[in-house]
């Protein structure tokens, strides 16, 4: 059970579960996705991840509005600079198995896939 993790626990994790990671810093992991780079924080001193990833490319708002209408787990949005940015977070606080933390990336990986088709449809 997790309640709080540090990076070394987060990469073990992953790691196990065969997901390419490596660290970039302090509380970040550098995630490769079906060739898609995402990055892992770890935040809260440790009591919750945020999984992000950014493409680049213009979107349409209207296709990202339906698909948030529809989205459960992965937040998509348009950043600053006008990419494609996704998101999504796991709270740890209360606990969490193990297990919870590679499902919550393969998870993402998925939605991020899903996202990805349906906005080049």
């Amino acid at each position: 059970m997790l309640v709080k993790a540090t990076d070394g626990d987060i990469e073990g994790l992953l790691r196990g579960e065969r997901i390419q990671c490596e660290r970039e810093g302090d509380g970040q992991l550098k995630l490769t996705l079906s060739g898609k780079i995402a990055r892992l924080y770890l935040l809260d001193d440790g009591g919750s991840l945020l999984l992000r990833a950014f493409f680049k490319g213009r979107v349409s708002l209207e296709k990202l509005n339906r698909w948030n209408e529809n989205a459960r787990l992965l937040k998509a949005y348009v950043a600053r600079d006008g990419d494609l940015a996704m998101e999504s977070s796991l709270f740890l606080f209360g606990g969490v198995s193990r297990q919870a933390v590679p499902s919550f990336v393969r998870a993402f990986e998925r939605d991020m896939l899903q996202l990805i088709g349906f906005l080049s449809e």
